[in-house]
């Protein structure tokens, strides 16, 4: 059975930028496989749900868009 993942992460733009000026980004900005990570949730959640949409859309075809 075919199947896709899709996943998406949004950091704290401060954070990120406190961390770019000191050169420690790798070190202080925690990824998706830290107990650390929280994604910041908009536009995270936006942004995910949209891009979600429109590949569903495309894989399912032209057929899904005129079934709705």
């Amino acid at each position: 059975m075919p199947f896709t993942y899709w996943g998406f992460g949004g950091t704290d733009p401060a954070l990120y930028a406190r961390a770019a000026s000191k050169g420690t980004i790798a070190t202080d900005v925690p990824t998706n496989h830290s107990a650390a990570f929280a994604p910041v949730v908009q536009p995270t959640l936006d942004t995910g749900v949209q891009a979600a949409v429109v590949a569903a859309l495309a894989c399912l075809g032209d057929g899904a868009r005129s079934r709705s």
